[in-house]
C-alpha cells in the first residue's frame, strides 16, 4: 500500500511538519478500532527520519505491537 502524508494530513491542527526537523511514522492496525495502541495491534515504525526538500519514501514493515 502507497500513502502520502502532507501537510492537508495534520494530527493536531496548527502544526505543520515543516516545524519539525525530524519526524517519525508509525502505522497501526487496531484490534479494537481505537487510535489508542493496545495489545493485539499490529505495529510498524519507521524511527526517525530526517526532513529533507523534496519527497522521502520511507518502508514499514507491520508486525505485532505492545
Amino acid at each position: 500500500l502507497e500513502v502520502t502524508l502532507d501537510e492537508t494530513m495534520a494530527m493536531m491542527p496548527g502544526l505543520s511538519l515543516a516545524e519539525f526537523d525530524q519526524v517519525e511514522v508509525v502505522a497501526r492496525v487496531s484490534e479494537s478500532g481505537d487510535a489508542i495502541a493496545r495489545p493485539g495491534d499490529i505495529e510498524g515504525t519507521s524511527g526517525a527520519i530526517e526532513l529533507t526538500e523534496g519527497p522521502v519514501q520511507v518502508e514499514l514493515i507491520l508486525g505485532s505491537g505492545p
